[in-house]
């Protein structure tokens, strides 16, 4: 498999780099220095099991893939190491960091500022748009989903992950950690947080209930795969059976195909 860089190499690069940066706001000896840097090198991981798949699902090459919401740039970086994957990245604010990861490592990664409900490229212009955690920030998800389908080509695909809300319903919730949160109505979590754990920027506007709930934003549909990350949690068939009838309401991640 063809990479620009070592993998231990660009995890090393990327990893001092986090380090430094999360530095400048959280003490090396508080608990959530640890926890930070762990998901950071989660993403990178993340993106280098997401650049596998896409590359394993489409034909052609090079694969023109765009990372929507690129964030801290871990799935950027891990998707950009292979040499058969031009790699965009794209977020709403400009990330200096993203700059100093793409000088440090060399790796080709082409990187936009601008607003994924509308976005600035061409038609039928990617193979595959990841959307990772980011839907449930989206004020208005059905004009994202329409800007995506329209910036994949026919049979590309678009690689959503968003938390399950019956997953995390009686637990704390998947972004601040406040338990039961996503029992209550859209319009009282953000109350609720601050009123419960001080939480002021609270940026998540829906955490969807089901798969055909986050589809029903993608027109121009030929299937719908759900992908489920985790074993068979039953010795028994029928035991089985019954849970995988729950992935729509358990996903750990969805794959819309383009008609």
């Amino acid at each position: 498999m063809q990479t620009h860089l070592d993998w231990d190499e660009l995890t090393r690069v990327f990893s001092e780099r986090v380090r430094r940066e999360i530095s400048h706001w959280i003490s090396a000896d508080d608990r959530h220095f640890d926890q930070t840097m762990a998901f950071a090198l989660g993403r990178l991981s993340e993106g280098r099991g997401v650049g596998q798949y896409v590359r394993e699902r489409s034909p052609a090459k090079p694969v023109r893939c765009l990372d929507l919401g690129a964030g801290g740039g871990g799935v950027s970086l891990g998707i950009s190491n292979y040499r058969d994957i031009e790699a965009h990245a794209m977020d709403v604010v400009f990330n200096a960091g993203m700059y100093e990861l793409r000088r440090a490592t060399g790796l080709p990664i082409q990187l936009t500022v601008g607003s994924g409900e509308a976005l600035p490229y061409e038609d039928a212009s990617f193979d595959a748009v990841l959307c990772l955690e980011t839907i449930e920030h989206v004020h208005r998800p059905k004009e994202l989903g329409a800007e995506i389908m329209r910036i994949v080509r026919p049979g590309g695909f678009c690689m959503v992950t968003t938390p399950s809300r019956l997953r995390h319903l009686f637990q704390p919730d998947p972004h601040y950690g406040v338990r039961g949160l996503l029992l209550l109505p859209d319009a009282l979590q953000p109350i609720a947080a601050r009123v419960a754990a001080g939480i002021r920027d609270y940026d998540v506007v829906h955490i969807f209930w089901s798969v055909g709930e986050i589809a029903a934003c993608f027109p121009n549909l030929a299937h719908v795969e759900t992908m489920w990350d985790h074993p068979r949690p039953f010795t028994t068939a029928w035991k089985n059976r019954l849970w995988e009838r729950q992935r729509h309401r358990l996903w750990d991640r969805i794959v819309l195909w383009k008609a």
